[in-house]
């Protein structure tokens, strides 16, 4: 069964970067990991249209996003996030995505401290994402192993 996964990060280089690291894994070919539909948004209010468009197909019955893998700070990047109150970074995201698509899984990233972040609603915090080995391993663990 094909899982969906939502990529966000306010910077392009390391949007990159974890494009490349995914990119890299499935070269791998990592076993456990096949049948991944990916897509990639930069900043909150990207990957807050990304959110909703998901609902949508929710209800209507389709495929949604099973997977969001964020970082956890990106100030001063989603304009949706400030209008309803929200603070707009990861955590936003995190929050705003398991109230509307409930059961997404979402791992949280950063350059910093990943402890410095309130994370209720992150399943893992990591510090930054580089490698396709420990992104495969994350996405194993969120989505509990399933193919």
């Amino acid at each position: 069964m094909t899982k969906k996964i939502l990529f966000v990060d306010d910077d392009r280089n390391d949007l990159k970067r974890l494009s490349d690291a995914f990119y890299g894994m499935e070269r791998l070919r990592v076993p456990g990991l096949s049948h991944l539909d990916v897509d990639f948004a930069e900043g909150v209010d990207h990957a807050m249209a990304i959110i909703d468009l998901n609902v949508s197909a929710r209800k209507l019955g389709h495929k949604s996003l099973d997977l969001i893998i964020t970082d956890l700070d990106m100030p001063g990047t989603g304009s949706l996030a400030i209008e309803a109150g929200l603070r707009d970074n990861g955590n936003t995201i995190a929050k705003y995505a398991c109230e509307k698509l409930p059961g997404i899984k979402v791992i949280g990233h950063t350059g910093g401290d990943p402890a410095r972040f309130d994370t209720g609603y992150v399943s893992y915090a990591v510090p930054k994402i580089r490698d396709p080995y420990l992104l495969a391993g994350l996405i194993r663990s969120a989505l509990g192993g399933e193919d």
